[in-house]
């Protein structure tokens, strides 16, 4: 899920999987949430609501572009208008 085409003002989803304290079966996934700076190729700043207390500087591994998700969900709300499952 990792992306290294990732730039400033990109919306991404974060996967909780490394969050301590995080209920990861409730959501397995935070965001949209904006990209502020890029501090590497492979970690970035990210706009996190204030809610998650957590540091907001992750690796490019824990991020998933919003774009990426949106794809999948309209080809999944095309099929359901067909009454077809994946």
């Amino acid at each position: 899920m990792g992306n290294t085409e990732l730039e400033v003002g990109d919306l991404v989803f974060v996967i909780t999987a490394n969050f301590k304290g995080f209920n990861k079966l409730k959501e397995k996934f935070i965001g949209p949430s904006k990209i502020v700076e890029k501090l590497s190729n492979i970690s970035y700043r990210i706009e996190l609501p204030v809610k998650y207390q957590v540091h907001n500087v992750f690796h490019s591994s824990l991020l998933s572009s919003s774009y990426e998700n949106d794809s999948v969900m309209s080809l999944v709300e095309l099929l359901s208008m067909f009454n077809l499952q994946l």
